[in-house]
């Protein structure tokens, strides 16, 4: 028999109840979720929204060379004015799946491709005139 959408939301919200504060899994150690976020020590960090929102973007994973131009990504080619001066630096470029009208640029690491996206340590303020100083990661995070 199906259930009407009011009942099936009850079941679900119930068990999602149960799954979030009730159960014991094994890695746990015999502890609710709830139980073992409370136990944890691990400090915890606020996040803002500038660096949160690089978190929804996705990476294609293969570095990227500044030309004296631009960045080439998806047959179009990328200009901003904080790239003078960066020819030959090496790049990923992040961007919202269904809006290729901007797109980040970070400098490039291969550990940081592997794996989830991961928050930048340093990013140039998106309102910013300058790129990073010489022997930092330039171009962190520059919106285009």
């Amino acid at each position: 028999m199906l259930l009407g959408f009011e009942d099936f939301t009850a079941h679900l919200l119930e068990w999602v109840k149960w799954w979030n504060t009730v159960r014991q899994p094994a890695p746990l150690g015999g502890k609710t979720p709830p139980q073992a976020w409370q136990d944890d020590p691990t400090p915890l960090r606020e996040v803002g929204a500038q660096e949160l929102w690089t978190f929804t973007l996705e990476d294609d994973g293969r570095p990227r060379v500044l030309s004296t131009r631009s960045v080439r990504f998806r047959n179009r080619d990328y200009v901003g004015p904080r790239m003078s001066g960066h020819a030959g630096l090496k790049v990923r470029v992040r961007f919202m799946p269904h809006h290729d009208h901007r797109i980040e640029l970070f400098t490039w690491t291969p550990a940081a491709t592997s794996g989830p996206p991961t928050c930048p340590t340093r990013r140039v303020p998106s309102r910013s005139p300058r790129c990073a100083p010489q022997g930092r990661p330039a171009l962190a995070g520059l919106r285009l």
